[in-house]
């Protein structure tokens, strides 16, 4: 199946957009849908391509990577 890639989000842990791709499963019982960064093998599973697209697009609304401050005395 021919999904857009261009509806995702660069990896949340590596940045790259290049290595993350979408995977439509149908060869097992159930659908399984995956999108997965393939520099840092992170992924995300769901049942459906519009699902797995918004848990891959998901991010903490505090988007300070970095919340530990440390301050110069």
């Amino acid at each position: 199946m021919n999904i857009d890639n261009s509806l995702l989000k660069p990896c949340p842990f590596c940045g790259r957009s290049d290595k993350v791709e979408i995977e439509d499963d149908l060869s097992m019982e159930i659908r399984l849908v995956r999108v997965t960064c393939h520099r840092c093998f992170v992924e995300v599973k769901a049942m459906w391509i519009k699902e797995a697209i918004k848990r891959w697009n998901r991010r903490p609304p505090n988007t300070d990577m970095n919340p530990v401050r440390t301050t110069a005395q």
